[in-house]
C-alpha cells in the first residue's frame, strides 16, 4: 500500500472535520497525491500550476490548473474545482475538452474536487477531431482503498511512465524495417532519461548498427551517461572501431578523460605538499 497516499492524503480528504471549500486548498491535496506517486511537484519542470494552454482563435490565454510533464514533455491535465462547483464534475467535461483540443499531444486529462476523480483519455473522432472518453472514476469516500489506489497508480505512477517511456522507445530502436531517422529519434528519447539502465540498448545500438549516425547517436548518449571508470576502457576499445569518425570521437573524449585525471592528481598533491 501507498502510505503516504493513505495515512496522510487520503485521511485528510476523509476527514469531516475539514471542509475544503476552495481551489487553493483542494491543490495541495491533489500535489501531495502527485508526491505519493514520485513527482517533484516544487518542479514546475514536472508539475506545472496555472499552464497556459495556447489558443489561437483568441487573444487569451486559457490555464489549465496543473500539467504533469515526464522529462519535460506534457503528459496530464488536471482540472481542479472546488467543493461547490466541482459536486457535478461532469459539468465541466467541455472545458477539460477544450485543452486537450489544442493539446493533441497530451492525452489524459483528469477532473477532481479531491474527493471525486474522473479520468479521460483524448482521442479523434471520424472526423479527425479530439473528443474526450471517460475511463474511470473513483470516489475516495466510498470506493475501497485497493480500488483507489489501483486507479490513481494506473494513471499518476511516474515510475509506470517512466518504465512505459523506456520499453517503448527501445522497442522503436530495435524494431524490423525501422527507418534510421527513428532510431535516432529513440535514442534522442532515451538519452532524455539520464538514466544508466539506457546504457544497455545504447551499447548494444552501438556495436549492432549499420548506420553511423545512429551509433554515433548512441556513443554520444553512451559517453554522457557512462561513470569515468566504466567509460575508459569502453573508449579503448571503440579506438578500433571500423568508422575514422568513431575513432576520433573516441580519442577526443580519452584525451579529454586524462586531463581530468591529471588535473585531479595535481590538485590531490598540491592539497597534501606531494611533489
Amino acid at each position: 500500500m501507498n502510505e503516504i497516499l493513505f495515512n496522510d492524503i487520503i485521511q485528510l480528504i476523509r476527514n469531516k472535520n475539514i471542509e475544503y471549500i476552495n481551489e487553493s486548498s483542494i491543490t495541495s491535496l491533489i500535489n501531495g497525491i502527485l508526491y505519493s506517486f514520485g513527482w517533484n511537484v516544487f518542479d514546475p519542470y514536472e508539475v506545472a500550476p496555472q499552464y497556459s494552454v495556447q489558443q489561437s482563435d483568441s487573444l487569451y490565454n486559457q490555464y489549465v490548473d496543473l500539467a504533469v510533464k515526464l522529462y519535460g514533455f506534457r503528459k496530464i491535465f488536471i482540472e481542479i474545482k472546488d467543493t461547490k462547483k466541482g459536486k457535478n464534475l461532469k459539468r465541466h467535461e467541455k472545458q477539460l475538452e477544450g485543452y486537450l483540443y489544442r493539446t493533441p499531444d497530451v492525452k489524459t486529462g483528469i477532473l477532481t474536487n479531491a474527493e471525486s476523480w474522473r479520468f479521460y483519455n483524448s482521442i479523434k473522432d471520424e472526423n479527425n477531431q479530439i473528443r474526450i472518453d471517460l475511463e474511470d472514476k473513483i470516489n475516495v469516500i466510498k470506493d475501497k482503498d485497493s480500488d483507489i489506489e489501483n486507479i490513481l497508480s494506473n494513471y499518476l505512477s511516474k515510475e509506470r511512465m517512466v518504465n512505459e517511456w523506456y520499453k517503448t522507445y527501445k522497442n522503436i530502436l530495435f524494431s524490423d524495417n525501422c527507418h534510421n531517422s527513428y532510431k535516432q529519434f529513440a535514442i534522442l528519447k532515451l538519452k532524455t532519461m539520464k538514466d544508466k539502465r539506457v546504457l544497455e540498448p545504447l551499447k548494444r545500438a552501438f556495436n549492432e548498427e549499420e548506420d553511423d549516425i545512429t551509433r554515433r547517436s548512441a556513443l554520444d548518449g553512451i559517453i554522457e551517461l557512462s561513470e569515468e571508470k566504466d567509460l575508459k576502457p569502453f573508449l579503448l576499445q571503440v579506438l578500433n572501431d571500423d568508422q575514422p569518425g568513431i575513432r576520433k570521437t573516441a580519442e577526443i573524449h580519452l584525451e579529454n578523460l586524462n586531463k581530468e585525471q591529471k588535473i585531479k592528481i595535481q590538485s590531490y598533491k598540491s592539497k597534501f605538499g606531494i611533489n
